[in-house]
Order: structure tokens, then C-alpha cells, then sequence
């Protein structure tokens, strides 16, 4: 699947503390290291941790192909489906759910509104 910078740092923190079995755990770790950064990525990219996030220089930016296998695409749509359950999504977790969930916010809204 081609990810933006953006949804591969989205990704790494929402799989982050997913509890789950060794199976679960294993899958969400494969992906976690297939969506970390090489070095020579973030040198071009410019990748900087500041206090309030990361950042890095758009212009550099180039999508990358990152394996996600049935499984693991489960999890991470049982997760988003979960915290929409509890109202915890955030704003900046749509792209992730246009992406998983095959939702298109703004399209749903638009509906709603008719």
C-alpha cells in the first residue's frame, strides 16, 4: 500500500500501544518496522521531533509502499473502528479511516446535510 509521510507517522502512533495476543503484536511490529524511516529517508526528508510532533520538508516527500497484509489491515481497521465507537477519533486520524475504513468524510457530510 503507497503511504504518504504523514500516514505512516499516523499509523506508527495509532498501532503503538494496540494491546492484543502474540499473534496480533508480532503483525503490528512487522509493520511498525516496515513504516519506520531509513536514515538516508529522514536525512532527505529532514525529519525533525519537535515538542508538539514531527516534521519534515513536503517538497522532499515521496510516497512508499509499505506491505500490509490482510491481518494486519484487520487490526488496524478493528482499531479505528474501535475508537470511533468510543468518540475518540481525532481529526487528524482521517486520513487513516478514508483510507481503511473506505469512508469519505467529506462525502458522508455532505449526505447527512441533504
Amino acid at each position: 500500500m503507497l503511504l504518504t509521510v504523514k500516514e505512516r507517522l499516523l499509523l506508527q502512533g495509532l498501532i503503538q500501544k494496540k494491546p492484543g495476543n502474540l499473534v496480533t503484536i508480532r503483525l503490528l511490529h512487522e509493520l511498525q518496522m516496515a513504516l519506520g524511516f531509513s536514515d538516508e529517508e529522514a536525512t532527505a526528508l529532514e525529519l525533525t521531533a519537535t515538542d508538539i510532533g514531527v516534521t519534515w520538508n513536503i517538497k522532499n516527500e515521496k510516497d512508499k509502499e509499505i506491505p500490509i497484509g490482510d491481518a494486519t489491515k484487520g487490526i488496524i481497521v478493528e482499531t479505528l473502528n474501535e475508537l470511533d465507537a468510543r468518540n475518540a477519533l481525532t481529526a487528524e486520524l482521517l486520513p487513516l479511516c478514508e483510507r481503511f475504513l473506505g469512508v469519505v468524510i467529506d462525502d458522508k457530510l455532505s449526505e447527512e446535510g441533504k
